[in-house]
This record gives C-alpha cells, structure tokens and sequence, in this order.
C-alpha cells in the first residue's frame, strides 16, 4: 500500500509546473542542520538534528534513529525511522514534505539558526541560587571525599565537547551542542547533588553573563522515580 501512494505521490510531482520542477532538482542538504518539523493540523512541533546518518528528535529524547535520502528520478525521499518523506525545497531555509502512512501528512521543515555566539556558551556557570551563598554563615554540606571540601559553590563548566560539575565533588559527561545551539545534549546523565542526573539542556536565552535554561532531569530513590522539568537561569562564574 505505501509504495502504491508513493508511486502516485510521485506521478502527481511529475506533472507539476516547471518552476515545482525545478525546486525538486535543487539540492537538498539535511546533514548538520536543525530543523523544527511542523505537521499540517497539528499545533505540536519538533525539533530534528540531522548528523552523518542518524538524527536526534530533540523534544522527546529519542536520538539517534535513523535517517537517509533518496534520489529517485527528480524527487528527494526521506527515510526517517519508519517514515517515507518526499521533500521539495521551498527556500533555502524551508522544506516541504509529505509524510505517507495510513494518513498522509504534509510537513514543514524550517532550519532553526543560531541565535548566539559559541563562545558566549563556553566557560564556567553557577546556578542563580547559589550566587553568593560562600558569603553566608551557613556551613555547606559535607563532601563526598574529603579533598573535595572546598568545591563550595557549586558551579558548572562547559568547553565544545565536555560538561563538568563541581558540586563537593567532580562529575562530567561528554556532550554535543546541536546545530542551532539551543540543545546541549548530554551522552551520559550528570549526576549532580541536589539536581539529580540531568539529561538535556534547552538553552532558552544567552548573553555576556547570563543563560536561561530549561533542563530535563530524573531523581531516584529505594522508593520512588520522578522526572521532571525546570527552568533557572546561570550566571557567568568570574
């Protein structure tokens, strides 16, 4: 059944003027790009990071599912985990798709750019509520191992490739920012006192001294499992 709706998605694309002609024969790049996928009808988004051959669905933690374009004739498919996608190129930052199923389903592709610097990312960062609190008459906690007593406030540090918490101890994760620098995705959980193990990093505002995050994170026990979702901001470490 979907290679007969492929088959005369493709012969209704054939008869199509040739300006639509021409749009299916530009050159369409995925790879290394983010994109926000809109569904037609459908008020929810997602936001898909194309690497080498797999992608990362951004809003759902589901990463690395596959992904590959094919040429056939003068059209661009998409396979994207269980989902056949003819493409054509609106501009240079959009795409239009269709994606076949039991409902067919037109999308809209729109590349989500960065909209700050790298380096206004990288360096050391403290959590809003920790910001001079080693000025208080308030003792911190006891650390994890005794050489680590003086890692008192809490703070993080973030190079291209590395997170590290200091937080009475030392933890880090490798990560990856994605293409438009909105996501820091971490490879493992960081596990963190009082947070728990975090998981992504939405970046949802970055200046010279500030970041507002939204960050998704777990916490575990004996008797129970949550997960949860919080935005705070993070104040640049001098």
């Amino acid at each position: 059944m979907k290679r007969f709706l492929l088959l005369i998605l493709l012969l209704i694309l054939s008869c199509k003027s040739n300006k639509e002609k021409e749009k299916l024969t530009e050159k369409i790049n995925l790879k290394g790009r983010t994109f926000v996928l809109n569904a037609e009808n459908d008020k929810g988004t997602l936001t898909v990071q194309f690497m080498d051959s797999t992608c990362n669905i951004l809003d759902w933690n589901r990463y690395n599912r596959p992904w590959r374009l094919i040429n056939f004739d003068k059209a661009k498919i998409l396979m994207l985990a269980h989902m056949t996608i003819p493409l054509y190129k609106e501009n240079d930052s959009t795409i239009i798709g269709l994606s076949i199923g039991e409902r067919d389903t037109k999308l809209r592709l729109e590349e989500k750019l960065p909209k700050w610097k790298l380096d206004k990312i990288l360096g050391k960062w403290t959590e809003e509520r920790w910001v001079g609190v080693e000025n208080s008459n308030i003792p911190p906690p006891p650390a994890r191992f005794p050489e680590h007593d003086t890692i008192w406030p809490p703070y993080y540090e973030i190079s291209k490739n590395k997170l590290i918490s200091y937080c009475l101890g030392i933890d880090s994760t490798a990560i990856q920012l994605d293409n438009s620098l909105s996501y820091l995705i971490m490879k493992e959980s960081l596990k963190t006192d009082f947070v728990g193990f975090q998981k992504v990093w939405k970046l949802l505002k970055v200046t010279d001294t500030t970041i507002t995050i939204e960050r998704r994170f777990s916490q575990s026990n004996v008797f129970s499992y949550s997960d949860s979702t919080e935005t705070l901001r993070l104040i640049r470490k001098r």
